[in-house]
């Protein structure tokens, strides 16, 4: 979210955000609080953030499917929205996320395809990336990446007995 912010930030600086002054304060008075321990986080919907701060850098996230219901798969899959928001607006200088989920009774599958130009070459998974990938991996999930007209991750979990 901290990230989030700062490129939110930014854009409102350099006079290309969409984020208004107060709504942008508010959210810089709460992260501040949160840091300082005077206020804690409350358990909320993980997606509304993610979805609130893609659209301050400008990127919009057209979702297809249901989001999971398992916590840990939310939590995981939130970080992904999240991170493909980052590499959207920093590395491919698009400006769209098509985020597609499905699952069955054996797992979850979910595909984060961006609108941006493709990578150069395979991208090297290092930050925010491999830091993903641990967590996916950690969850028993298998974490992929594919190249089409711009960046596509693949994220699959299988479902709790």
């Amino acid at each position: 979210d901290l990230g989030s912010l700062l490129i939110a930030t930014k854009r409102y600086l350099t006079g290309g955000g969409q984020t208004d002054r107060d709504g942008l304060q508010e959210v810089w008075s709460t992260n501040l609080s949160l840091l300082q321990g005077k206020v804690k986080e409350q358990k909320h919907d993980e997606f509304a953030p993610v979805l609130k701060a893609a659209a301050d850098v400008g990127v919009k996230v057209t979702v297809n499917g249901e989001f999971p219901k398992e916590r840990d798969v939310r939590e995981i899959l939130a970080l992904a929205i999240s991170e493909t928001i980052t590499n959207t607006f920093r590395h491919a200088e698009g400006n769209e996320i098509f985020l597609t989920m499905e699952e069955d009774e054996k797992e979850f599958r979910c595909s984060l395809e961006n609108n941006g130009m493709p990578p150069d070459g395979p991208v090297t998974e290092r930050g925010g990336l491999k830091h993903l990938r641990g967590y996916v991996e950690n969850y028993g999930g298998e974490m992929r990446l594919e190249y089409g007209p711009g960046l596509i991750l693949k994220l699959n979990f299988p479902k709790e007995d």
